[in-house]
């Protein structure tokens, strides 16, 4: 983890899994799943993970997806955690009209007939 990069605990509100949970159908909508599962693959296949020496716990991001990270006591609970980070993020972002790194060659920007 770059030591210029403040780690800070991950956002658990209720009023964000609301929104989510409002705003997923949406996306499910328009993207089909697919398709989002075949993109949460691929990126979670470009997954670093590290064990930090100062308090021996995992780091693990996706080094194209900013945001993206998860810090945790056993590796397999880092990957767990950064999978739910990146489908938070990935909800959010879609909804939001955020633009969406490609992965894997799949293109989540490309514009789907209504």
């Amino acid at each position: 983890m770059p030591k210029d990069r403040a780690v800070q605990p991950r956002p658990s509100s209720k009023s964000a899994q609301a929104y989510i949970a409002l705003r997923a159908p949406q996306c499910k909508q328009r993207y089909p799943s697919r398709v989002l599962t075949a993109y949460i693959q691929a990126a979670m296949a470009q997954a670093h993970y590290e064990l930090l020496p100062e308090d021996k716990t995992y780091y693990g991001e996706i080094g194209d997806l900013q945001g993206v990270w998860a810090k945790a006591d056993a590796l397999e609970d880092c990957r767990q955690e950064l999978q739910e980070v990146l489908e938070d993020w990935l909800l959010v972002g879609l909804r939001l009209g955020h633009p969406i790194v490609v992965i894997g060659g799949i293109d989540l920007n490309a514009k789907v007939p209504a």
